[in-house]
């Protein structure tokens, strides 16, 4: 017997770091991550949903996480915010659970194939409480007969077949008109029927997903080809037509557009129709009318194929927009650039700085000033002085309060930044009052802000508490920005 090489130990650990039904199933996050697919999107059979949707819905999910995880529930705003996170992390290329793509510029999202067979796996564990194998043997006879006889070329044989069908039909017909019993199913059989049909319903939408994946694939693949294209339009056309026709006459590609020929026959959804709610209407099925109404699975059907074939639609439609001279040249402008960037990235790989803050940007955003924004002018008012003679007067008391004034010395102040810099690139304000405390209060705080800000130094947005005694003798503190001295910024 060969052997299996997908069940090799090497295989399966290299399975193990790249798969992502693997890395789902393995993950801290698995209990929610997978309760949140199931019931958004796999319970109901739902694809391609907004992330408005999404996040409005996961706000009670993460509510449960949180309190599972005995945390503080966070206010509602705080748990969009996580939503969006996780629905941008579930779609990384890290994780790949999630497709995330826009939809009449909508941001949606999509379940992925590998995280649905994680989530199936999962649900398969659920213990039944009805196991059914006779139908599924009957099946089986079935399928392994209707290979045997429409496999076989041979006329004589398939003659042979057809009449031992139409012997027995008659023989039943004639059995009926002499009064003999109709052979009907019990509610045991027709549940068992019913529920094996249901599975491989929803085994046609799993399959769905995978084969709209492979296409993704192949999509994605083409696109880059195209970005490092260096011959004619004519070659990327005939390369183009390719990889069509190995989509097309692929296993996958035949037995997807025989599917959708067939169900997209009006005669077919007719007795689709009308079988289902002739079966539903059936007391052994009466629990399961709420779950599934006449229409519910071809509609998921539909919704599927229709889902793969704007899939298999992008590659036809973008043909076009590639072969245009100007915007491929464009594309492959952008595309170049981008790999540039992405080479500079890996060349600082091992090297990255060590500090956290590392880059600043003083302005993330234009300042405009608009024309009328400014303040039409205004004349200055006349100063009018009351021009009476001084009288000479007399004083009795301490003359101690003319001389205590509160003096500040700037250059001592910037020479105590300086002596810090001297053996550093930076220092904060918070660092230089470390070495230098304040010594007249709040009034020598606004000189080192005055500095700061006539000498360009940075202001950052992270808070510093400043610590400082008054000229009263009191302790007080100041919230305010850290002020960051720079060594280059020292004019002298």
């Amino acid at each position: 017997m060969a052997k299996d090489e997908f069940m090799t130990q090497e295989n399966l650990a290299l399975l193990r770091g790249n798969s992502p039904s693997w890395k789902l199933l393995a993950s801290d996050d698995a209990p929610f991550c997978c309760a949140f697919l199931y019931h958004e999107l796999l319970e109901n059979n739902v694809r391609n949903l907004p992330e408005a949707r999404l996040v409005l819905d996961m706000r009670a999910f993460l509510e449960e996480k949180h309190s599972f995880m005995k945390e503080e529930i966070p206010p509602e705003e705080s748990l969009s915010d996580e939503a969006r996170f996780y629905l941008r992390k579930w779609s990384d290329g890290d994780h790949r659970w999630l497709r995330r793509f826009y939809q009449n510029r909508v941001t949606c999202y999509d379940l992925t194939a590998p995280a649905q067979k994680a989530v199936e796996w999962l649900e398969s564990l659920k213990s039944r409480s009805f196991i059914g194998t006779e139908s599924r043997l009957h099946t089986f006879f079935h399928l392994l007969h209707e290979i045997e006889h429409q496999a076989n070329p041979s006329k004589k044989a398939r003659l042979e077949y057809l009449e031992a069908q139409k012997e027995e039909i008659e023989n039943k017909i004639a059995l009926l008109k002499k009064g003999g019993k109709v052979d009907v199913l019990d509610d045991v059989q027709i549940k068992e029927r019913f529920m094996e049909a249901v599975d491989i319903a929803n085994g046609i939408l799993s399959d769905f997903r995978e084969v709209k994946d492979k296409f993704q694939q192949i999509y994605m693949e083409f696109r880059d080809e195209v970005n490092e294209w260096e011959h004619g339009k004519g070659a990327l056309l005939e390369q183009f037509i390719a990889d069509r026709e190995i989509i097309e006459e692929s296993e996958q590609g035949k037995s997807f557009h025989a599917f959708f020929d067939y169900l997209m026959a009006f005669s077919q959804q007719q007795d689709f129709d009308e079988t289902m709610k002739k079966i539903l209407r059936l007391k052994a099925l009466a629990r399961e009318t709420n779950r599934y109404d006449a229409l519910h699975i071809r509609s998921a059907w539909v919704d599927g194929a229709e889902d793969v074939q704007e899939t298999i639609a992008k590659l036809s439609e973008q043909i076009s927009w590639y072969v245009n001279e100007n915007n491929l040249q464009e594309k492959k402008n952008i595309y170049f650039q981008i790999k540039g960037v992405e080479k500079k990235a890996l060349a600082m790989k091992g090297f990255e700085p060590k500090e956290k803050d590392f880059m600043f940007l003083n302005d993330a955003a234009p300042t405009v000033y608009l024309p009328m924004e400014r303040t039409l002018h205004m004349p200055p008012v006349k100063m009018e002085l009351d021009a009476h003679a001084l009288k000479e007067g007399t004083y009795s008391g301490s003359l101690e309060a003319i001389f205590n004034q509160v003096y500040i010395d700037k250059p001592l102040l910037r020479q105590h930044i300086e002596d810090l810099l001297e053996t550093r690139r930076q220092v904060t304000l918070k660092e230089v009052l470390d070495a230098y405390p304040l010594e007249k209060g709040l009034l020598e705080l606004l000189a080192y802000l005055e500095i700061a800000k006539k000498e360009n130094h940075q202001f950052l947005p992270v808070k510093d508490r400043i610590f400082f005694t008054g000229i009263d003798g009191r302790s007080r503190f100041v919230l305010m920005e850290r002020i960051l001295f720079k060594r280059e910024n020292m004019n002298g």
